[in-house]
């Protein structure tokens, strides 16, 4: 994802529930993380840990690919239609658009895609981590 990508996904999301600036601070510093890696384990961990303290609220958020829970310890990157952008293309070769099944759903970002960008008329989503389920479910409730 490219440093415009980012700042785009900044503009063109909404916040549903929580506070704008909250969630800019919680990008700012998960942009961090992502940049410290090159810099090594102790201030990747380090920077972890302060986002973990600080993000304490979930936020409710909608963007061109829907709407979605972020918790504490979430990957924002997650929620940001470019995520893995260079998969999306992949979801045009099923061309019936019929059944979706998304296995290791995780927050059902691809679920989310498949239904309202690629018109996949129903979805099945596997989620084995029963927290990470909650979320996904919690994320599919707000979207009907």
């Amino acid at each position: 994802m490219s440093t415009k990508s980012k700042f785009k996904f900044l503009k063109e999301t909404e916040v549903i529930k929580g506070s704008r600036l909250y969630f800019i601070i919680i990008a700012v510093i998960y942009k961090i993380t992502v940049k410290s890696k090159h810099l090594g384990c102790n201030i990747q961990v380090k920077l972890k840990n302060i986002t973990s303290k600080i993000f304490k609220r979930e936020l409710i958020i909608r963007n061109k690919i829907g709407i979605f829970l972020i918790k504490a310890n979430d990957s924002l990157s997650k929620s940001s239609p470019y995520f893995e952008e260079y998969l999306h293309e992949w979801l045009d070769r099923d061309k019936r658009k019929g059944v979706f099944i998304d296995i290791g759903a995780n927050i059902g970002f691809y679920s989310i895609f498949a239904l309202n960008k690629k018109e996949f008329k129903k979805v099945i989503a596997f989620e084995a981590n029963p927290d990470t389920y909650m979320v996904l479910k919690k994320i599919l409730n707000l979207m009907s």
